[in-house]
């Protein structure tokens, strides 16, 4: 989802409507502080807290994007362990750091209260909810245009999407976790075959041409080295060289084979809706930084690495919107946003709890009569119906 959207979602809703945001790669968002960290938190931008409508606030809400409220829930998250567990207030002006940035929490959030939040979720198909999250679970509120201020502006990653490659001889599909340009931020060792090479060493373009992709260790693995890799391992005795030669040996089956680099958005449609599809040509892959045995390379999700030509049009900056919110307190406008998102074919929506039962206690006011006269029918029918059986009795023993 991207800004266009939300502000496409703020002309045709009738509310308040705010983003949260998140890093599209978190691997190259910048982490290491010696602050407390909420980089597993989502940030959402809003002028104040009556858009969400939140009313009790300890403290006031951020009025710079250097400042943040939290829950209180979220205060203990991030600040027992190490001050231990204190009323609101304690926790007022404790730093916390978002990717490296500073933020002094301004604003402590009673979350006891109840608020009539709708969470919007923009996905590749209706119905979807699996990426969306609550309003209060791990967030950080922050002042209008924090996002734009952060250095991940100035980070450059893939676009948000699914990936995947398909080997054009077998038609067999693999999934990849991510795609980066070359010449990036590190050299990276590959092997074309026949040599090592060091690419991207600074100094030069890189060696893998716009029809050319590396693929890194842990893909090497998913392409079916991972059994060999763990293997060498519990045999022991096995030396690097042997390790390095026997990984060798398994990647030429694949070095020069031809194959399609596709990104898309609907996971259940990749065809449908593709954003970027590529017919290169495997040049090598990259040798990992250790040959003891190491439990990411197998964890991982693997990726691969093309020419920074290659992809510059799928390129965005470091951030992306997580999840959608709207507020409002007034029922004709929620019907009417649920109307819109019902027709949609790309949004869908759910309630808080809360919310969900604001409206049936609402519309069982409206329909009080008419529950009264239902109400008395059913039991005029009970009626009849008891004296009917007693009748049916009396008869049947009358005859007996």
């Amino acid at each position: 989802m991207q800004d266009s959207d939300l502000k496409a979602l703020q002309k045709e809703l009738h509310g308040d409507v705010f983003a949260g945001y998140v890093p599209v790669n978190t691997s190259i968002a910048t982490q290491i502080s010696y602050l407390t960290s909420a980089d597993n938190y989502a940030v959402i931008e809003m002028k104040h807290s009556d858009m969400a409508g939140l009313q009790n606030l300890y403290g006031h809400y951020p009025e710079n994007v250097y400042e943040t409220a939290i829950t209180y829930q979220t205060a203990l998250d991030l600040f027992s362990a190490t001050e231990g567990i204190q009323a609101p207030e304690f926790y007022l002006y404790q730093t916390v750091s978002w990717y490296g940035l500073p933020l002094t929490v301004t604003g402590i959030i009673d979350e006891k209260q109840s608020n009539s939040n709708l969470s919007l979720n923009m996905t590749g198909y209706a119905g979807s909810t699996s990426e969306a999250s609550s309003l209060n679970s791990r967030s950080l509120y922050v002042y209008p245009g924090f996002h734009k201020h952060h250095s991940m502006q100035e980070q450059q990653a893939f676009v948000p999407s699914h990936k995947r490659f398909i080997d054009t001889l077998t038609l067999r599909s693999y999934e990849v976790g991510n795609i980066y340009p070359i010449p990036y931020a590190n050299a990276y060792y590959f092997y074309d075959g026949k040599q090592l090479h060091l690419d991207n060493d600074g100094n030069n373009e890189s060696m893998v041409k716009e029809d050319e992709v590396l693929l890194d260790f842990s893909m090497a693995l998913k392409l079916g080295y991972q059994s060999r890799y763990i293997q060498g391992f519990r045999d022991g005795g096995v030396s690097w060289d042997m390790r390095e030669a026997d990984y060798c040996s398994f990647i030429k089956n694949w070095i020069g084979k031809t194959i399609q680099v596709q990104a898309y958005a609907i996971d259940t449609a990749p065809d449908d809706s593709t954003l970027m599809k590529k017919t290169v040509t495997i040049k090598g892959f990259l040798f990992p930084i250790t040959w003891e045995f190491d439990e990411n390379y197998v964890k991982s999700e693997g990726s691969i690495l093309m020419n920074k030509h290659a992809v510059a049009d799928s390129m965005q900056p470091n951030s992306m919107i997580q999840s959608v919110y709207f507020h409002t307190e007034k029922e004709a406008d929620m019907r009417g946003a649920l109307q819109y998102l019902r027709q949609h074919p790309t949004y869908s929506a759910f309630f808080s709890r809360s919310r969900l039962l604001q409206f049936f206690v609402v519309d069982l006011k409206k329909m009080s009569f008419l529950l009264f006269m239902s109400g008395g029918c059913a039991m005029l029918l009970s009626i009849t119906l008891l004296i009917h059986l007693l009748n049916l009795i009396m008869e049947d023993g009358k005859r007996k």
